[in-house]
């Protein structure tokens, strides 16, 4: 008899950019994601959503995609961590932000994740150019919107 085991596999991508920005007001940037108020999604043919109403940790939850998440830590400004509500992924995607000057913020976007079944990990592999190019674009647009002020 064969027994075929699925081995989960370990994600970790993070993407960085130093932006002229103070950390609250790149903050108030990322929070507003996904909403209507939202400056810095780069592409409107790959929507984003959360709920609506103001962030709050075990509630908001947020969608693009096939990829569902809800908030599980918020420290303003600093840290913005959503736990993956996708079946087959265990684990986080976030942004943290580091103060690294006068009105320069380190943004870092961090996503760690176990892809704990066959499924998850096909998942990923289609969606994984797309996330690629959407938070590099995201975080592109965050720089210029956040010199603007």
């Amino acid at each position: 008899m064969r027994e075929d085991r699925c081995m989960s596999k370990l994600l970790s991508v993070v993407h960085a950019k130093e932006v002229k920005s103070t950390p609250r007001r790149a903050f108030e940037l990322i929070a507003d994601l996904g909403t209507s108020a939202d400056k810095i999604w780069p592409f409107k043919s790959q929507p984003f959503q959360r709920t609506a109403g103001p962030l709050e940790e075990g509630k908001s939850e947020e969608w693009h995609g096939p990829f569902h998440a809800q908030l599980q830590r918020l420290e303003s400004p600093n840290a913005l961590v959503w736990r993956m509500l996708t079946e087959g992924v265990r684990g986080t995607h976030g942004f943290y932000l580091a103060e690294k000057g006068e009105r320069l913020t380190l943004v870092e976007h961090r996503l760690e994740a176990e892809l704990e079944t066959p499924e998850a990990e096909m998942l990923w592999r289609r969606a994984e150019d797309a996330h690629e190019r959407s938070i590099t674009g995201l975080l592109d647009k965050l720089a210029k919107v956040a010199a603007r002020k």
